[in-house]
């Protein structure tokens, strides 16, 4: 009679063990998919320092900030950023919007969000070109920016 109570106690605890770590399993895989690695191209290091804490408060991981559009393209080749917060006007030779289609050649699963101050048409314009994500102006809000990752 004990090894019968044994047994199915065993076989209890192993199926619960089994289940839990499923349960467990599938909640992982669902934060897996929800943080999103973001790259940060902005020249100004206060507004990077920004949204930097921004991005990581909305649960994401930067993994990278850069302040040239150079800089940007060989930091996105090599870390394949989900997400690319890309300013538009940047020091260097190349700007946001150069910088992005030149990034979109070899990494082509990424989103471009663009962060400006300047809201010209022209900017507009060349950036549609690029196939952008999102288009948001400074200073870029919690809510704009948490709208633009969904």
């Amino acid at each position: 009679m004990r090894l019968i109570f044994f047994v199915t106690l065993l076989r209890v605890i192993s199926l619960t063990y089994v289940s839990f770590c499923f349960f467990i399993r599938k909640i992982c895989e669902a934060e897996r998919k929800i943080l999103k690695k973001v790259l940060i191209v902005e020249d100004d290091m206060i507004i990077a320092l920004s949204t930097q804490k921004m991005v990581q408060k909305i649960g994401h991981k930067v993994i990278g900030r850069v302040t040239t559009g150079e800089e940007a393209v060989q930091e996105a080749v090599h870390s394949k950023p989900d997400v690319i917060l890309m300013d538009i006007r940047l020091a260097g030779n190349i700007d946001g919007i150069d910088a992005s289609s030149l990034i979109l050649k070899s990494v082509t699963d990424t989103d471009i969000i663009y962060t400006t101050g300047n809201t010209d048409q022209s900017y507009l314009e060349r950036a549609g070109k690029t196939g952008y994500k999102a288009f948001l102006v400074k200073p870029v809000s919690m809510i704009d920016l948490k709208k633009s990752f969904e």
